[in-house]
């Protein structure tokens, strides 16, 4: 199982509710969406609890608000309930199959259940649907890292690097260190 914290410092917490909210293929109902928006306030001041109850009823309000559910999965995650967050990063990505957020964070979710096959799978589908997320291959890669597919992993860890430079010095010392592995044999 990948190593993290049951909680996202709040600055990334903040964009992944932006992106959460940016896109979908659904228009909210004006309803949904100020619960939404207040759901926001709250996790944005690290009121996971009430941010959570505000976007179950945004979900409510509006059932097909993918960005509802997927915003009730980060507040979930973020008290670390995991389990609880991947049925509704599963809920946004079938109100919205186009949602790759939705995708990304169900494949962080998966990870720290320990189902890295699974985590895999959502990441692969997250850099689908948007090649340009050094963040779902460098998910994938761990992914990958953790099931010991190490070659496709140092693929995908060079994807990674290539769409975000800022990244690239510590990716490149992870792929230099699975390289380092296969070559005294414990990778494969």
């Amino acid at each position: 199982m990948m190593q993290r914290s049951p909680f996202m410092p709040s600055f990334l917490l903040a964009v992944a509710l932006a992106l959460a909210f940016a896109g979908g293929a659904h228009a909210a109902s004006k309803k949904a969406q100020q619960l939404y928006d207040e759901g926001f306030k709250n996790a944005m001041h690290g009121n996971y609890k009430q941010a959570e109850e505000l976007f179950r009823k945004s979900t409510e309000a509006d059932p097909k608000f993918a960005q509802g559910y997927n915003a009730w999965g980060l507040a979930l995650y973020n008290q670390g309930r995991y389990k609880e967050a991947v049925a509704k990063y599963k809920k946004a990505a079938e109100a919205d199959p186009k949602l790759a957020k939705a995708w990304y964070n169900w494949g962080v979710a998966l990870s720290d259940t320990g189902d890295n096959a699974g985590a895999a799978d959502k990441f692969k589908k997250a850099a689908e649907l948007d090649p340009g997320s050094a963040s779902a291959y460098n998910g994938w890669g761990l992914a990958l890292t953790e099931l010991g597919r190490y070659d496709e992993a140092v693929g995908k860890f060079r994807k990674a690097a290539k769409l975000d430079p800022s990244s690239a010095d510590r990716i490149n010392r992870t792929i230099r260190k699975i390289e380092k592995m296969k070559s005294r044999g414990k990778a494969r």
